[in-house]
C-alpha cells in the first residue's frame, strides 16, 4: 500500500507533459486486438482532452515493459496497456469514471471484463487459430518488418505464446460457430446496456465507452474472418446497427473534445480505492 501511495505521489508531482507519445503497431500489420486496445487508449486520452502524439512502430511489444501495447511515454515515465494508462492519467489528475456511483462502477468493471474475455479472446482466436488468417494476414507483420529468419522465429514463438493464452482461457479448441455465438452474446449484452442512451452511463462518456468503441471499430475494420463457416463478421455487425451507430456518434463526440478535463479530488478518490483493494 505504501509503495502504491508513493508511486501515485511521484507521478502526480508534475502535470501531464505536452510531449506525451503513444506508441502503437503499424496500422497495416497490427492484429485486431492490438488495434482495439490502441483505439481504446487513443479514445480515452482524447476524451480527457490530453495532448499526445501517436507514433507507429513495428516492435512495440518488444519496447513495452509488459510485452504488450500500446505504450505511453510521458516525461520520464513509460506505461503500457490500456488499464495502466487509465491509472497513470488518474494519478496526473485526469479521470473519467470518478462521478459514477459504486453500482455503476461495478457494472463498468463487469462489462470491461466481458469485452476482454469475449471480443478480445475472439480477436486472438481469429488471428492465431484459423490457418488461413495466421499464415497470411498475421504472418505479414513478421514478414514485412523483420528479416528472415528472425521474422519466422518470432512468428513461431508468438504462435505458441498466444496458443498457451487461448488454451488457458478455454478458447483454443472452440469451433468457429462457438466463437461467433460468443461475439453475438456480447453484442446483445452491450446493445441492451446502451439502450436509447447516448453513452453507456448516460450523457457523459466513461472508460467503458472508450473500450467498446475501440473493440467495435477494430471488428468493423478488420480483414480477419471465419473460414470454415458461412458466417461473416461484417454480416454479424450489420445485425447490430445500433452498436455501429454508437461508433459513429462516439467518434463525432471525441473529435469535438477541447481542453483537458481535470478531475476533482472526490472523483480521484475512486481510483485510490481501486488500488487499495488491489493491494489488499
Amino acid at each position: 500500500m505504501r509503495k502504491v501511495a508513493q508511486s501515485a505521489e511521484i507521478i502526480g508531482q508534475n502535470p501531464w507533459p505536452a510531449s506525451a507519445t503513444l506508441f502503437a503497431s503499424h496500422e497495416s500489420t497490427e492484429l485486431p486486438r492490438e488495434r482495439a486496445l490502441t483505439l481504446s487508449s487513443v479514445a480515452y486520452l482524447r476524451l480527457l482532452g490530453l495532448p499526445f502524439d501517436v507514433l507507429r512502430r513495428h516492435n512495440v511489444e518488444h519496447m513495452s515493459p509488459t510485452g504488450k501495447g500500446p505504450l505511453l511515454r510521458a516525461g520520464e515515465f513509460v506505461v503500457s496497456e490500456f488499464s495502466n494508462i487509465v491509472y497513470f492519467a488518474a494519478f496526473k489528475g485526469h479521470y473519467l469514471d470518478g462521478t459514477l456511483s459504486d453500482f455503476d462502477y461495478s457494472d463498468l468493471c463487469a462489462f470491461i471484463t466481458l469485452i476482454d474475455s469475449s471480443l478480445g479472446c475472439a480477436m486472438d482466436y481469429l488471428s492465431w487459430t484459423i490457418d488461413d488468417n495466421r499464415n497470411t494476414l498475421t504472418h505479414q507483420r513478421y514478414k514485412r518488418h523483420y528479416p528472415w529468419p528472425l521474422g519466422k522465429v518470432l512468428h513461431f514463438f508468438d504462435s505458441w505464446r498466444y496458443r498457451s493464452e487461448l488454451q488457458a482461457n478455454g478458447w483454443w479448441k472452440k469451433s468457429e460457430g462457438e466463437v461467433y455465438d460468443r461475439i453475438c452474446q456480447c453484442l446483445e449484452a452491450l446493445t441492451e446496456k446502451l439502450g436509447d442512451k447516448r453513452f453507456f452511463f448516460g450523457s457523459s462518456p466513461s472508460s467503458l465507452d472508450a473500450v467498446i468503441y475501440g473493440h467495435l471499430k477494430a471488428l468493423i475494420t478488420t480483414d480477419y474472418n471465419f473460414t470454415k463457416t458461412e458466417k461473416s463478421l461484417r454480416l454479424l455487425l450489420a445485425d447490430y446497427r445500433h452498436m455501429v451507430h454508437f461508433v459513429t456518434t462516439f467518434e463525432d463526440y471525441m473529435n469535438s473534445v477541447g481542453q483537458p478535463r481535470a478531475s476533482s479530488p472526490s472523483e480521484l478518490r475512486r481510483i485510490s480505492n481501486v488500488f487499495d483493494q488491489f493491494v489488499k
